[in-house]
């Protein structure tokens, strides 16, 4: 069946004409397919008419203050394959979204986009008439494709007014150029009664319910007076002259400050007042007084609570927030002290475990559930890194808050144990997800050894010092598994503070620890890769890192690099297409790749290739000369799983192995059958070769007797006057040709044993 494009929403009469508006800009049977209108039984024939003169499907529900019901309601009226472009009322698409949605949903149906996020456009339209326009950061889930598996989850306790739309596992995400975005209109009278409904129907915030102590309150006394739906609620307030009980509870809110429930809460009286001036003349709110003193004073009282009840200096960022929070009115001055003893800091502050950012932890789940509630738990472009590195094991989400990525781990098949400081987050997380492991702890407490195949970590380390930091890496790599796989994201900057470290700065940091590099992707807004991965390297007897001394440059401290101009190296790669040609042997493994010189010269001539290497310069310089990822690898000792590669290369580093028959073992084993090797060696009788570094000096047909012991033949060799140039091709394990010794087929065995 041929998929459609079907626009969806949800009314009521009062938001007809918002409708209308958002009708006739998608305009059904022109730049969708059908709309599917669900209106409630305020709805007017009238108007039912309208939407049916415009194309429109409209089905009628008994309205139950339960929004995740509605949007279900349009779900059900479509086929599986549809994609549904969905809005509220004064969610307005575009004009260009529409002129090119069939074309945006063919490009994500050739792409198998399952989802595709839209950026919001915040209209304000003021009490005054004035109006306000943001082109906002945030992008909503309004387009995606209906298959088994797709419906809206109500979020919170009491699940009725925000909602998750739950997603089959692996779905791809398209977030949208910013060309295409949707305008949410709404005044300033409509975002306060909302406030209302918010609190009426689910407590406020993201449905915190029982959580905000005025809730069950309002319930009783509007259950009294026989308003038990927001419908009713909201004419008898438009009415006004309401009874005593609601009124005093009205007036009892008034003072209330915070955020996320708080803040909702309050505005009930703003819009009461604002509706009903003359009822509440001569009574005012006072929830965010603008200023508690001067800047100066505010900051040095900061200070102050930061010395009498944590014990130290307040750190630069944590005395502007705090400061900020205080003058502007989202906390008062004389709650500081108490935020400071609830906090874990407080608690442990005599094992001097401190942290740099003096942020109430427990507030910022709350605005994380609020911030991210409309794309939660969906798609995560660092866990597909992951999983390329290691499909499947048991992760550690370190920092997970409220387990924001373990549906996304689950559904790659990872075993998930989520730790966290806030005892809020983990109380919350299990509140969704109550049969998974999740453990409140400092990182740097976490008792783990050899644990985890994986340790992901999202905007964690950043917000410690650089002892925080270096505590929690020694836990990491010790929690970790031979081979595991480290990946975090955090802030990199140009110039190193107190807390965020520069690009290099992070590199050095994490492999001071032992870990080796993998690779780092996704700019920020200096151009810097801000996501990185790195590994643990395998049991491989530990004192083999002292004979690797030349190639990690012991004597210079790691620094300096292997460059090659590509210009020197053009005639090889040349060659080296010559007999591996890209069309056949597409993917290519590097091996010393030096600062990425034949890399960049291998992947312009149309292959995708890999390269490893030692030294953080030959990473450092390939990355801003070439834009390219290289791999911090040991030759002897490689992490790609069995036959990853089509073929590989070798320039002057073959001479540089301690061992021939470790690199040639691992080789055998990442490259799949048939795939071909090039081999640059020195000739022995150059005396300028023989130095310390050169380890391994053979003659050309020595270097192929050691390529044929372990299953390689030979198919071309050039030499001249110095060097010689050989090109091999890997047998199968059972050809005829490769009389394979016993014990060679012992190692494979025990190779394959390790990887699994």
């Amino acid at each position: 069946m041929h998929s459609k494009i079907v626009f969806c929403q949800g009314t009521y009469e009062e938001r007809i004409e918002e409708t209308k508006k958002c009708v006739e800009r998608v305009k059904p049977g022109v730049f969708v397919d059908r709309a599917v209108i669900i209106v409630d039984e305020t709805v007017t024939e009238e108007s039912k008419q309208w939407l049916v003169e415009h194309n429109c499907e409209v089905y009628t529900v008994l309205w139950t203050d339960d929004f995740p019901a509605m949007r279900n309601a349009y779900l059900s009226k479509l086929n599986y394959g549809d994609y549904c472009c969905c809005s509220d009322p004064d969610e307005l698409y575009c004009e260009e979204l529409c002129r090119d949605l069939r074309f945006l949903i063919a490009e994500a149906e050739k792409n198998s986009y399952g989802l595709l996020l839209l950026n919001s456009h915040d209209v304000l339209i003021k009490l005054d008439g004035t109006t306000e326009t943001v082109v906002s950061n945030f992008f909503k889930n309004l387009i995606f494709k209906y298959l088994p598996g797709v419906y809206y989850e109500g979020a919170g306790r009491t699940r009725n007014i925000h909602e998750i739309l739950r997603l089959p596992p692996n779905t791809k995400v398209w977030t949208l150029p910013r060309k295409y975005f949707y305008e949410h209109i709404k005044t300033e009278l409509a975002v306060l009664e909302r406030s209302f409904r918010n609190v009426f129907i689910g407590g406020g915030g993201i449905n915190v319910g029982s959580a905000n102590p005025h809730f069950f309150s309002l319930r009783k006394i509007t259950h009294a007076l026989g308003l038990n739906t927001w419908s009713q609620l909201r004419e008898y307030l438009r009415r006004g002259n309401i009874a005593k009980p609601l009124l005093d509870w009205i007036i009892s809110i008034k003072d209330l400050h915070g955020f996320d429930w708080e803040d909702e809460t309050q505005q009930c009286f703003n819009y009461y007042k604002t509706i009903h001036p003359e009822e509440l003349e001569s009574i005012e709110a006072n929830p965010r007084p603008l200023t508690y003193g001067s800047q100066e004073e505010v900051m040095a009282y900061v200070e102050k609570c930061y010395l009498e009840i944590l014990g130290r200096h307040a750190d630069d960022e944590g005395k502007k927030t705090y400061t900020e929070h205080i003058l502007k009115g989202r906390i008062r001055r004389e709650d500081l002290p108490s935020i400071f003893m609830r906090s874990e800091e407080y608690r442990r502050k005599g094992l001097g475990l401190v942290f740099c950012n003096g942020t109430d932890w427990d507030k910022e789940v709350d605005r994380v559930l609020q911030y991210d509630r409309e794309i939660f738990f969906t798609h995560s472009p660092m866990v597909d890194k992951v999983a390329r590195y290691k499909p499947s094991g048991k992760v550690l989400d370190a920092g997970c808050g409220i387990g924001r990525f373990i549906e996304v781990f689950k559904s790659k098949g990872f075993q998930y144990v989520g730790i966290d400081q806030s005892g809020y987050a983990i109380e919350t997380a299990k509140r969704f997800h109550s049969d998974d492991t999740f453990i409140q702890a400092f990182l740097w407490d976490i008792d783990f050894k050899d644990e985890f195949d994986v340790i992901f970590s999202n905007a964690v380390l950043q917000h410690n010092t650089l002892d925080g930091k270096k505590k929690i890496l020694h836990a990491f790599y010790r929690a970790l598994k031979p081979s595991g796989i480290l990946c975090f994201a955090e802030s990199t900057v140009k110039r190193e503070t107190r807390t965020q470290l520069t690009y290099e700065g992070w590199l050095n940091l994490v492999r001071s620890f032992g870990f080796n590099f993998l690779e780092s992707f996704h700019k920020n807004e200096f151009g810097l890769d801000d996501n990185y991965i790195f590994y643990k390297p395998p049991c491989f007897c530990k004192k083999w890192d002292a004979y690797l001394a030349i190639a990690k440059k012991v004597e210079s401290g790691g620094r300096g690099d292997d460059y090659a101009p590509p210009e020197n190296l053009s005639w090889l790669v040349d060659l080296f297409a010559k007999y591996i040609p890209p069309a056949i042997y597409p993917s290519i493994l590097s091996v010393g790749a030096g600062a990425g010189s034949e890399v960049y010269l291998l992947n312009k001539k149309g292959y995708k290739a890999v390269g490893i290497t030692l030294g953080i310069d030959n990473i450092s310089r390939a990355k801003r000369e070439f834009d390219i990822h290289l791999i911090e690898m040991d030759m002897h000792n490689l992490f790609f799983p069995e036959k990853t590669f089509d073929g590989a290369v070798m320039i002057q580093v073959f001479e540089h192995a301690l061992s021939w028959y470790a690199l040639l073992g691992e080789l055998y084993f990442v490259l799949r059958d048939g795939g071909r090797v090039m081999v640059n060696v020195p000739l022995p009788t150059c005396e300028e070769i023989k130095t310390i570094w050169h380890t391994n000096l053979l003659y050309p047909e020595q270097v192929e007797h050691c390529f044929n012991v372990w299953g390689f033949k030979i198919i071309e060799i050039e030499e001249n006057k110095n060097r010689g140039l050989l090109f091999f091709e890997k047998l199968p394990e059972n050809h005829t040709d490769w009389k394979m010794y016993s014990y060679i087929r012992h190692v494979i065995r025990l190779r394959r044993e390790l990887e699994k």
